[in-house]
């Protein structure tokens, strides 16, 4: 048949019709290997998978490496039709799709490992993705390619392994081990290839593909924990700013770590804990040694920066301090340099106490009395230098204390001679050097339990003390890798069981955690080792014993103490190793941010934002002003999740908790989240895709942004991702319908749940130049026109394309110069930059990045987007914000849409010179940037791309709960009150859509302590500030409302405040029925100083019978109207009402210049307007709003007669409005007739 085909003989491909079709379409034909194969098909003139259908699967020729049609053929239940090729039948026959296909490809384990659906091909799907994606368990190509990268450009990594990289003793996954395998099976004998045998032969006897638990060594284990672990985290999370918890959480310190001539001498010279560290091994399989530390390393702490450091992360824990091991033997004291260090540093603001660890210094590290070091002896006669040195530590004002009485500690109390008197005499003696009784506890060690025994106050736990009593010792249980091993392992979990299991004390008792605990370091196989913690676990226990502090409380007090802080050599400590990085500290973080007492725990709207790196670039930045937006414009709690790093990780820093996930599985990291209330995620860009099935897992809500485009996706080999992201998000935002039909495309299929939603202008660039001079600096002349491009110069933006454009404006003479902003692509750098060197194109000027570009959109005629492909790019609305058009190619992107509307620019074909000559000519002709048609581009800008608009719009598709909620403070000379005012609305756990400040001309410092706030809080505001004063308050709330674009409003006076849940309550309220005309909360009063003067105003509602504002409740506007405001005002603060905005804006409109006639009852009155045409009023019956009551107010300032002439001026309206309401009407005489008595006013009457 070869021969026939070679003489041109050759059938039309297409004449075999549907299985030619599918099987391309399906890539599981490899014509490259097929022609590599079988090289006599590559002398002929056919096409291979052409031959292979006629000819070749006859002759037993494979289609290519992963499918052997013989093994398929086998386990086929019927024989196939003549003609039918046998890869044909297994592509379209579902039932065969677990077929194996060979020894090389596992299409049941790929199904399972990649969640293909059913009618998916696991093959077709491998082929289309070798790239990215494995065919068997045994290897792994990201595994491979990062090991060795030499092998980045073979088209087939996996083929290279198995024929050859094998052989090379190249390691495919952690799954298999070529150099055990040899050894083990083979004899050693190069000649086998050890992966075929595995997979023909070995496998089916029982061979290992690695070594397992019985193959383990010391040194296999040193290598496992000397690298980062399954838990491990590279970074401190720190606790949220704001957050407070009831529980104390103390950690003893062990202050070791510096040479002290007594260990010079004891252990040889220059002697620290950090020489046992090293003697740590593995004892058995599982067994974690040495322990390494990482960020803090190994510290000296005789120096003060290591102490800071230690203190600095400690807080940002949540720790509440540390308790200090404190050393005397007989007035002699030792390790005290770092205690003394941190009490002289008035920097360090963190509590301490003291532990005495009162026992013999010994060679055996374990306080017997065999070969003292250092003794005890407890003479009386030290008793008062003993006093006066704990009496000095206590006296610092950072000493811990409860109820005004320093807690301290005494270690091991039975073995002191007299016990009972010495304690006596040391109360007695502290006592009168500190004026007050200190708190002693003993720590519960060596059996030694009640306190009461000893005349103490309490005690604390110290683990592993008391706890291993009532565990079982599993050592003998353990695959030993030290045949001397003696020492004793204990499970975790049953520590933590001991723990939860023992009844309350019957005196007070501390409970305490430990992280782990294992002295090999210090016994050298001898010790004891609490096995199987990991940092949840820890966490778990944590969590429990937070739990048991607040039901019971140690004198009045919710404390849990961890053994330890830094207690290296008993592999038990908080600060960061190798192996687990920061797990353990951020675990405890997260259990305190968890344990947050429900007043002070934020409650914020909380938003998880994924992108796939932090690399300088348009999607990157658009996240990271997304970020920027939701945190300081709206108040809502973010965290960020990145799969890769990049130059911008640091400004995601500075306004989010951050989190660089790599290629690690996120799951933890997303159960973690999902504790601390996070349940929606904003997925940026295709790239992100493949952690969306994992938030869809852990049930968060997804709404993805999708910017790029087929030939992009193609290239980055983002197939995959995107069809996670159209399967599992909840929304998938286009920034153009472009967008989406490209990715429809992609997937196949309609993008049912796509919404196009163009992105806003993140970074308006306006017309202002600053202080520079473009042309200047680039040595052009005032009147060379502009043609400027923006953006990371590379093929897709077509830096080639405007280098060209450039070259042939300067052959032609012209006296136009190309401008790009942005950096250029290594990869074309040196060709296009050679250009410039050799003034062929001496036009052209590559400025790189810059942090500002609007001194370039202030000298350009028109921006060129040269892209060939480019879904919205930001720097077209930047270049109609800056009143220039734009040029770009037809049918590249989104902006193509946009560029319809001939006043903002133009497209053109692609790569036409002519064609934008012609356009920019009638671009850079018209009028300057101050014409009408600057002014339009720039309205254009304004009104469809507003960005809080658009951020707002994502949080809404997240959670379509959330309304637009305008709050304008009204300001008045109250700059004393500012601070507590905006803090009151940045601590909203509602977002907060706008923030409008009016400043109604004050002449104190007012707009300078606004500003101050502005920068320290770093939150958006507007400022609005009158020259003149308006008169009016009321002129202050029309003017706020017709500044605020929310759909909801909130006066938020600046002399009041609120609790943190004041605008989630009311907006949750109003939005129960959409007839709300406002909604309003109940006020506590309180003074100039804040004190509380009134916890409620319910007994001033309730005074004349009327007990309907008791309780929550909400009411017709003519109930409430009659019921509530007829007689009296019963809103008596405008700051305790959220308004429909639109219900307050006709109630101004309806009373015209009325609305500022009233000077005490105008808000009043304006209430009394809302209810005119009906609706609903709603009220909550918590004191959420705080209302300061002034000795000067404007209601005293009037006289009792101007003052009954507004109320009359209300009861007018509402008897108009309630007009043939008797009841009303009566109840309002005789309220004015007792008004009228009371301020001797009768003959008004």
């Amino acid at each position: 048949m070869a021969a026939l085909l070679r003489e041109g003989d050759v059938p039309d491909p297409a004449s075999l019709g549907e299985q030619f079709q599918v099987i391309a379409e399906s890539q599981a034909f490899d014509p490259i290997w097929y022609v590599e194969t079988y090289p006599d098909i590559g002398q002929a003139p056919i096409n291979p998978l052409f031959h292979y259908l006629v000819a070749g699967e006859a002759e037993g020729r494979r289609p290519s490496y992963y499918f052997d049609q013989n093994v398929v053929r086998q386990a086929m239940a019927s024989d196939i039709p003549s003609g039918t090729s046998i890869l044909f039948t297994y592509l379209t026959a579902p039932d065969l799709y677990d077929t194996a296909t060979g020894i090389h490809f596992d299409g049941q384990w790929h199904r399972a490992a990649y969640e293909l659906a059913r009618d998916q091909n696991p093959l077709a799907h491998f082929m289309k993705r070798r790239q990215s994606t494995n065919p068997n368990a045994y290897f792994d190509v990201k595994y491979y390619v990062t090991r060795y990268p030499d092998v980045a450009g073979v088209p087939d990594k996996y083929v290279h392994f198995a024929e050859w990289g094998v052989r090379e003793k190249r390691f495919p996954s952690p799954k298999f081990n070529p150099i055990f395998y040899y050894q083990t099976y083979l004899a050693g004998r190069q000649s086998e290839n050890a992966f075929y045998h595995f997979l023909t032969v070995g496998r089916h006897q029982g061979a290992m593909p690695a070594p397992t638990q019985d193959h383990l060594t010391g040194a296999s284990q040193v290598r496992v924990f000397s690298d980062p672990g399954e838990h491990f985290e590279a970074e401190q999370v720190p606790l949220p700013a704001g957050i407070t918890t009831d529980i104390k959480t103390f950690a003893f310190y062990l202050a070791q770590f510096h040479a002290i001539p007594e260990n010079d001498l004891f252990w040889g010279t220059g002697f620290t804990e950090w020489r046992n560290i090293a003697r740590g091994q593995p004892r058995f399989a599982g067994h974690y040694q040495p322990r390494v530390p990482r960020d803090l390393g190994f510290y000296n702490l005789t120096d003060p920066t290591a102490i800071r450091r230690q203190v600095a992360a400690a807080l940002a824990a949540g720790i509440t301090g540390f308790c200090y091991y404190f050393y005397w033997f007989n007035g002699r004291r030792v390790l005290e340099r770092p205690l003394d260090a941190f009490v002289a540093d008035p920097e360090l603001q963190m509590p301490f106490c003291l532990l005495w660890a009162n026992e013999n210094w010994t060679r055996r590290w374990d306080g017997q009395e065999n070969d003292v070091l250092l003794r005890q002896d407890y003479d009386p006669a030290q008793d008062d230098d003993l006093a006066d040195c704990l009496a000095g530590y206590m006296r610092s004002n950072r000493y811990y204390r409860i109820g005004g009485r320093p807690l301290f500690f005494i270690y091991r109390p039975g073995i002191i001679p007299n016990a009972h008197d010495f304690f006596r005499r040391l109360r007695a003696a502290l006592t009168e050097k500190l004026g007050v009784e200190p708190i002693i506890f003993q720590t519960q060690a060596f059996g030694d339990n009640d306190p009461r025994v000893y005349g103490l106050d309490g005690a604390v736990e110290f683990p592993p003390h008391k706890l291993a009593n009532h565990c079982q010792d599993y050592a003998k249980q353990q695959h030993v890798l030290d045949w001397n091993f003696s020492g004793q392992v204990f499970r975790y979990d049953e520590f933590v069981n001991a723990s939860l299991s023992e009844p309350p004390s019957e005196f007070p008792l501390i409970k305490t955690v430990i992280p782990m605990w294992d002295n090999d370091a210090r016994k050298q196989g001898a010790g004891l080792c609490v096995h199987g913690s990991t940092p949840r676990a820890f966490g778990d226990w944590f969590s429990s014993l937070c739990e048991r502090a607040r039901k019971n409380p140690v004198l009045g007090e919710k404390l849990v103490f961890i053994n330890a802080w830094n207690e290296w050599c008993e592999g038990t400590y908080l600060e960061p190793d190798v192996h687990h990085g920061w797990a353990y500290l951020n675990e405890l973080t997260r259990r305190l941010d968890v344990a947050a007492s429900s007043d002070a725990r934020s409650g914020r709207e909380k938003i998880v934002l994924v992108g796939h790196d932090a690399f300088p670039s348009g999607a990157q930045f658009l996240l990271l002003s997304i970020a920027k937006q939701l945190k300081f414009g709206f108040g809502i709690d973010i965290v960020v999740l990145l799969l890769g790093d990049g130059a911008l990780l640091d400004q995601y820093r500075q306004c989010a908790e951050v989190h660089v996930l790599g290629t690690e599985d996120p799951s933890a990291h997303l159960m973690r989240l999902k504790r601390r209330g996070y349940e929606r995620a904003l997925v940026n860009t295709s790239a992100s895709g493949r952690i969306v099935p994992w938030l869809k897992q852990h049930d968060f809500t997804i709404v993805a942004l999708v910017h790029e485009l087929p030939s992009l996706i193609a290239a980055y080999h983002l197939q995959e991702s995107c069809e996670r992201i159209v399967e599992h998000a909840d929304k998938v935002v286009f920034a153009a319908d472009y967008v989406r039909q490209g990715l429809s495309e992609v997937v196949g299929r309609p993008i049912t749940n796509g919404i196009v939603r163009p992105q806003g202008l993140y970074a308006p660039v306006g017309t202002a130049a600053g202080d520079r001079d473009i042309k200047q600096e680039l040595g052009l002349s005032p009147e060379t026109r502009v043609v400027l491009g923006v953006g990371y110069a590379d093929l897709r933006k077509g830096i080639d394309v405007f280098a060209s454009f450039a070259r042939q404006y300067h052959e032609a003479g012209e006296n136009v110069a190309f401008i790009w902003a942005g950096a250029l692509d290594p990869s074309i750098a040196r060709w296009i930059g050679g250009d410039v060197v050799r003034r062929t194109t001496p036009n052209l000027h590559l400025v790189g990045h810059q942090k500002d570009v609007r001194p370039y959109f202030a000298v350009a005629d028109a921006l060129f987007l040269s892209s060939r492909e480019d879904p919205f790019p930001t720097v077209v609305l930047e270049a109609l914000a800056a009143g220039i058009g734009v040029i770009g190619f037809e049918a590249c992107g989104g902006f193509n849409e946009l560029l319809e509307d001939e006043r903002l620019g133009c497209s053109i074909p692609f790569g036409d010179f002519r064609a934008f000559h012609d356009a920019f000519a009638r671009l850079s002709g018209r009028e300057s940037r101050t014409s009408p048609l600057a002014e339009i581009r720039r309205n254009v800008v304004r009104d469809r791309f507003d960005w809080r608009d658009y951020c707002f719009e994502l949080v809404q598709m997240l959670n379509p709960a959330v309304q637009k909620l305008s709050v304008v403070v009204p300001n008045y000379n109250y700059a004393h009150h500012l601070e507590q005012r905006l803090s009151s609305i940045f601590e909203q756990t509602y977002p907060i859509y706008e923030l409008i400040v009016l400043d109604d001309a004050s002449s104190d410092s007012s707009l300078a302590v606004i500003e101050k706030i502005r920068a320290e809080s770093g939150r958006h505001m507007t400022v609005i500030a009158s020259k003149t004063n308006s008169g009016s308050v009321f002129r202050q709330w029309r003017a706020g409302l017709q500044a605020a674009r929310g759909d909801l409003l909130w006066i938020a006076e600046a002399d009041d405040a609120s609790l943190p849940v004041f605008a989630e309550r009311l907006c949750a309220a109003i939005a129960q029925d959409k007839r709300s005309v406002l909604a309003f909360s109940d006020s506590g009063a309180i003074d100039q100083a804040g004190e509380m003067m009134y916890e409620s105003y319910k007994g001033y509602y309730s005074e004349y019978g009327d007990h309907g504002l008791d309780n929550d409740g909400c009411f017709s506007a003519h109930e409430f109207l009659k019921r509530f405001l007829s007689v009296r005002n019963c809103i008596l603060n405008v700051s305790a009402v959220v308004w429909r905005a639109e219900a307050l804006r006709q109630a101004f409109e309806r009373l015209g210049d009325r609305a500022f006639a009233l000077r005490c009852g105008g808000d009043w009155r304006i209430y009394v307007e809302a209810c005119r045409e009906g609706g609903r009023i709603c009220y909550d019956a918590q004191a959420l709003n705080r209302h300061r009551r002034h000795s000067a107010s404007v209601t005293g300032a009037l006289s009792h007669r101007d003052h009954l002439d507004e109320i009359r001026s209300v009861h007018a309206a509402v008897c108009e409005i309630l007009s043939g309401d008797e009841a009303v009407r009566s109840d309002i005489m005789a309220y004015e007739r007792k008004l009228a008595v009371m301020w001797n006013m009768e003959e008004t009457v």
